[in-house]
C-alpha cells in the first residue's frame, strides 16, 4: 500500500483551486435557451423555452419572427425575395433588405460579411 505524500496533496489542491477559478469566470449572464433579434431601432431577446410568434419592425416593416421546439424561424417579412422565410429554421437568420438579424445560443457576436442596399 502506498503512502500519500505532501507533494500529492499539494498538486491536488492546485488542481481544485484551478478548476474552482475557471467556473467563477462563467459569467452571471450566461444564457444559451435566447434568440437575440436586432433591428435598426433595437435590440430583442426571447426565450427558447416557450412556443410563441414575435412581431418586430425593420427597415422595410414588419417581421414575424416564431420560436418553436427551441427552434426559431422567420414566418413573414417585408422583403422582396423571402431568403430568410425560406431559409426555415436555423440558429442564424438575417433578413438584409428588411435590416433584421436573428440568433439563437448568444451567438450575437457574428458580424456580417457585407451590407447590401
Amino acid at each position: 500500500m502506498t503512502r500519500v505524500k505532501i507533494s500529492d496533496l499539494i498538486i491536488a489542491f492546485f488542481v481544485l483551486i484551478c478548476a474552482a477559478s475557471l467556473f467563477a469566470m462563467i459569467p452571471a449572464d450566461y444564457d444559451k435557451s435566447r434568440v437575440i433579434v436586432k433591428t435598426p431601432n433595437a435590440e430583442y431577446v426571447f426565450p427558447l423555452e416557450y412556443n410563441e410568434v414575435y412581431r418586430v419592425t425593420g427597415a422595410n416593416g414588419e417581421t414575424v419572427i416564431e420560436v418553436k421546439d427551441r427552434k426559431v424561424r422567420v414566418l413573414e417579412s417585408e422583403c422582396p425575395n423571402k431568403i430568410c422565410v425560406k431559409q426555415g429554421f436555423a440558429s442564424a437568420i438575417v433578413c438584409l433588405p428588411n435590416r433584421v438579424e436573428v440568433y439563437t445560443n448568444g451567438d450575437s457576436s457574428k458580424k456580417l460579411d457585407a451590407v447590401s442596399k
